[in-house]
């Protein structure tokens, strides 16, 4: 997501954090139904894509950015990588988001902004079933002093739904979650955009944390619409409402049709889609 393509409704937005993050603030496209004060979260001018984190148990919710974000900001502003990042700091960012095969990963420590969350891509289709890359996923979050992973299930072989591969995921996201919980480390996974991954489906990813019971849920207010489906998060988000650890706040112009969405990516403000 450009950061140009991003941009809070007003100059100065507070939220208040009673609201239960997992409301009735998403349409039937998982799009935000109303300004962006009706979400949990405390969002300041923020220039760029945001996403919460939770305190398991609690509704309070905090504000990450993508790690990219902070060179983008530090770009679009014309101010240096540290200036970037305690300019995000003083709206109320206070986290980043970060894949943990990132080369940059320790540079974006120094930032003063703390690691909310670290995703990866699994291969639970190797012939290990993942374990190793699954064990890497755990320790770099634990390095890093991170509380929460988000993992990227393998897609489907041919693209399509397939049961035997579906098992696999399911006992390599077991896996995981084992893996995580023995380091203290709540392990999530999202709603997706890429078509052929598993988690593109409402019904897979609500599957999944029916089968895998210690797993928690990111979720995303536009990546079922971006898969171009029409699935509805709402079901997995009510399902999941007491699983929710992660937050992912996105919107798209309502006026671009569902089949040219993938195509364009036409992203808007929040509340604006």
């Amino acid at each position: 997501i450009k950061v140009g393509m991003f941009r809070p409704v007003t100059d100065r937005l507070t939220v208040r954090t009673e609201t239960p993050v997992w409301g009735e603030t998403f349409d039937t496209f998982g799009r935000p139904t109303g300004s962006v004060q009706n979400l949990s979260a405390g969002i300041h001018d923020i220039p760029c894509p945001v996403s919460g984190y939770l305190l398991i148990g609690t509704t309070s919710l905090k504000v990450s950015v993508f790690s990219f974000a902070i060179d983008d900001v530090a770009k679009e502003r014309g101010v240096s990588f540290s200036e970037a990042s305690r300019q995000l700091r003083e709206v109320g960012v206070s986290g980043f988001d970060c894949s943990f095969e990132d080369r940059r990963l320790d540079e974006y420590m120094k930032t003063g902004l703390r690691p909310a969350n670290l995703y990866g891509q699994m291969n639970f289709f190797s012939d290990d079933d993942g374990a190793a890359r699954a064990q890497a996923f755990v320790d770099m979050a634990v390095r890093v002093g991170c509380p929460r992973i988000m993992l990227l299930a393998d897609d489907f072989t041919n693209g399509e739904p397939n049961e035997t591969e579906f098992a696999k995921i399911v006992a390599g996201v077991k896996m995981l979650v084992d893996k995580g919980r023995a380091k203290g480390i709540t392990v999530m996974i999202e709603t997706y955009g890429n078509r052929n991954n598993c988690c593109s489906y409402a019904k897979y990813v609500i599957r999944l944390l029916d089968g895998v019971p210690g797993l928690y849920f990111a979720a995303d207010t536009g990546n079922l619409y971006f898969a171009g489906r029409g699935d509805d998060i709402m079901p997995v988000v009510k399902y999941a409402k007491s699983r929710i650890a992660h937050v992912h706040f996105k919107d798209f112009d309502a006026n671009c049709p569902l089949k040219d969405v993938r195509r364009l990516r036409p992203y808007c403000s929040i509340g604006q889609g």
